[in-house]
């Protein structure tokens, strides 16, 4: 009986804190968008924040949920370019310090361009 009690007071407990802290509002909010929804605006968010690798991460996997939508193909390949071109501004800048003697500025703008786009193999030569 004891044992009983003990459930239903734990349960009260949860009920009446996750009321009081709107985790219900959150939970249901989470519930009425669709998983390829909810990765849209994570890429949206993370390309805002300059997030690039996140922000294709999350474009890949609404495509995965959402083939039949062909805007996600195209945000893809202008986010591709994006990345590349970001990547070869850093390059570029990392080589003209690098030119200038100013090593510690260059490794900077290598590691960035590598941030951006990790594959970027001329960017570990330096």
């Amino acid at each position: 009986m004891k044992a009983i009690q003990r459930l239903f007071m734990l349960l009260f407990c949860f009920i009446a804190i996750c009321g009081c802290s709107g985790a219900r509002e959150a939970f249901l909010h989470a519930f009425q968008h669709s998983p390829q929804d909810i990765y849209r605006q994570k890429a949206l968010m993370h390309e805002k924040q300059g997030e690039f690798q996140q922000a294709l991460f999350a474009w890949r996997v609404a495509a995965r949920l959402d083939p039949k939508d062909k805007n996600i193909p195209a945000n893809i390949r202008i986010l591709e370019k994006k990345i590349l071109q970001t990547a070869n501004e850093y390059y570029k800048k990392g080589i003209d310090d690098y030119k200038k003697g100013d090593v510690a500025r260059a490794r900077k703008n290598f590691l960035i361009a590598l941030r951006v786009m990790p594959e970027y193999k001329d960017a570990l030569v330096y």
